[in-house]
């Protein structure tokens, strides 16, 4: 085996593994690829069967694909940050994917994903996951008044209901402040570039504090 005999949904499963033993971890991982239990093991048993499923601790080589990702429209740009954690990315990773491709019928396809090989959009998932870190950065001044997610810092204190509901729906503001409450003018918006909505907001926000 290898990861390209591991599914989207192995993946995911793994990806949630947590408070385990580094031993009880590896074994884990080796039960969700091939469906067999390891609770009985010997140690020449346990040393084999880590040596044969070593390859799970190599990264992951997913083909390759060419996406221009500054060319996602906004709605999907919204959906990437909904559904992408700093904690756990991987855990919506057929969202993530089928939100880019652009399907249609999203839950279908989200749950066709599940099924298939890991490596297929690996690479994209990796690459959209940079690619939004920069372009947070590039516009850390629009978004610092609330549009980041809540879950990308450990805080010290707990979040106010207030500053969950700004976290929770900052995108969807932005998009409501844009539409000036219309909700018939959304759509069109979501369509947009997501890059010349963020660059818009930006200059909406100087051209307030310049007056």
């Amino acid at each position: 085996m290898t990861w390209q005999d591991v599914t989207v949904q192995e993946l995911i499963e793994i990806a949630e593994l947590e408070d385990l033993t580094p031993t009880e971890y590896k074994l884990d991982r080796i039960s969700i690829v091939t469906g067999d239990y390891y609770d009985e093991l010997d140690e020449d048993e346990l040393d084999e069967l880590l040596k044969k499923y070593a390859w799970l601790d190599e990264p992951i080589k997913g083909d390759e694909h060419n996406i221009k990702f500054n060319r996602l429209p906004w709605g999907v740009w919204i959906d990437i940050n909904k559904f992408v954690t700093n904690k756990t990315p991987l855990q919506n990773y057929n969202k993530i994917i089928t939100v880019i491709i652009g399907y249609e019928d999203f839950h279908n396809k989200c749950k066709e994903l599940l099924e298939e090989p890991c490596v297929k959009y690996y690479s994209v998932l990796e690459d959209v996951l940079k690619y939004r870190e920069k372009t947070l950065e590039n516009f850390d001044d629009l978004l610092e008044d609330g549009s980041s997610s809540v879950d990308d810092d450990e805080p010290d204190e707990e979040p106010t209901k207030q500053e969950v509901v700004q976290s929770r729906w900052a995108w969807e503001r932005l998009t409501y402040d844009l539409a000036d409450g219309d909700i018939t003018k959304v759509q069109d918006i979501m369509k947009l570039p997501h890059l010349m909505v963020l660059n818009w907001l930006t200059m909406i926000k100087d051209l307030k504090i310049v007056k």
